[in-house]
């Protein structure tokens, strides 16, 4: 079943509310629940290099169904080596433990997987192996996106986002 589907209804759900801490995040969710939304997704934003936190514990829902996201940011860095979470990728077999999940127990925790890819490279091996569920853009990192690479990501059932500011 899917978790955005409950008795054949969808639900109107915001994907991408980010996590600043709890009062910030009180005063959103007050808000989304008063536009008659129903859901939403807690997002956090991990950088390339950084551990992934586990979900950010939320003591009130306001009548909302509160999913957790985790948005990972990753690129080539100067010794032009991917990073992401805190794993080189040199192999194959560093490059299945990405896609599986196994780089650290805290990615299972989460009921949504983003990844910003910051090269052309990166954002083709994300469309065809990162194992995510969002694909997302950011505007500091400036690539051409080839159609093969989005249909290979649409096959796998991924979407794009798009964020505005």
């Amino acid at each position: 079943m899917n978790p955005l589907e409950i008795k054949g209804k969808y639900l109107h759900c915001d994907l991408n509310v980010p996590y600043h801490g709890e009062s910030k995040l009180a005063d959103r969710l007050q808000m989304i629940k008063r536009m008659d939304w129903d859901a939403v997704c807690i997002n956090t934003l991990v950088k390339s290099g950084q551990d992934i936190p586990p979900p950010p514990a939320i003591n009130k829902d306001f009548g909302l169904r509160i999913f957790n996201r985790v948005t990972v940011s990753f690129f080539f860095n100067i010794f032009t080596q991917i990073i992401l979470v805190k794993i080189v990728i040199e192999t194959q077999h560093d490059k299945y433990n990405v896609r599986s999940g196994k780089v650290t127990n805290n990615l299972n925790k989460y009921d949504v997987i983003g990844v910003i890819a910051g090269t052309e490279r990166l954002f083709q091996d994300t469309c065809k192996e990162i194992d995510c569920d969002i694909i997302g853009f950011d505007e500091k990192y400036k690539f051409e996106v080839r159609r093969g690479s989005v249909k290979a990501a649409i096959d796998r059932n991924v979407q794009f986002e798009f964020n505005y500011r």
